[in-house]
């Protein structure tokens, strides 16, 4: 019965109100935004976690996150942006500095060790590429030379150290 409650629920709020908002053709918002793009930025913020914005190349996906962010507050905060690497300093950091002024930004760039500098700031949003995504997280325990040091040694040798194939 609860699994059905909340079933019902999820469709009510989140999937109704998505599948409403599909064919609405104007939405109120942030009147910087085209009309199709307020209800881009509509539909991020009914549909919580778990939702793609999958419009076409040049239709303003970034604005419409940057409108859904502005529209949800702190509620949004701290934000990751994994993005193409061109794309983080030519579109997403000039966007965030003008719709989200207020915002802290970290945008993690350049060596394994600026990045690592950058993820570890408390900025409300970082800006991080996809390709350095790996690098960063202890879920990659392949690839990522922090996780192949040798825990009897300290973390003072690498992997070649004899220790580690006992």
């Amino acid at each position: 019965p609860q699994l059905e409650e909340w079933a019902w629920r999820e469709r009510r709020e989140r999937v109704d109100a998505c599948l409403y908002l599909r064919d609405k053709k104007e939405h109120g918002g942030d009147p910087r935004l085209w009309p199709q793009q307020r209800v881009g930025a509509a539909f991020l913020v009914h549909s919580r976690e778990g939702a793609i914005l999958a419009d076409e190349m040049g239709t303003g996906k970034t604005v419409q996150t940057l409108g859904a962010m502005n529209f949800l507050g702190t509620n949004a905060l701290p934000a990751l942006i994994v993005a193409r690497k061109r794309a983080l300093k030519r579109v997403w950091e000039p966007h965030l500095r003008e719709w989200c002024p207020d915002l802290s930004v970290a945008v993690a760039v350049g060596s394994a060790k600026v990045r690592r500098e950058a993820l570890e700031q408390e900025a409300d949003v970082t800006l991080l590429n996809y390709d350095a995504l790996p690098y960063h997280t202890r879920l990659a325990g392949y690839g990522n030379h922090a996780l192949r040091r040798c825990v009897a040694c300290g973390g003072e040798r690498q992997s070649r150290c004899v220790r580690v194939n006992q």
